[in-house]
């Protein structure tokens, strides 16, 4: 994507803390596809810790967008990419 200039720039994100991690502690990160626009992809996650346990859960909104002469443009993510759009819709949570 980048090596055709295009971005994908965090536009907002939301976060819940439930639980601490300390320096050390083995932690995954799940991710999904929650929505899938036209022009933003919101992305659900959770921080889990070695117990099992949701130390933070949350979503980042991503927008896609075209470096053109050192402006950045938001353009239809379906457009730009639509393969890689497709697959989104196929993955998404239902």
């Amino acid at each position: 994507m980048e090596r055709t200039g295009y971005y994908a720039p965090v536009y907002n994100l939301d976060i819940t803390y439930k639980k601490s991690i300390k320096l050390g502690d083995q932690v995954f990160l799940k991710t999904w596809i929650e929505e899938n626009q036209g022009l933003r992809t919101v992305y659900g996650f959770q921080i889990v810790n070695g117990k099992g346990e949701i130390c933070a859960e949350g979503t980042t909104t991503h927008i896609v967008v075209n470096k053109d002469n050192n402006e950045f443009k938001p353009v239809q993510f379906k457009k730009a990419f639509p393969e890689w759009f497709q697959k989104h819709e196929e993955i998404k949570k239902k």
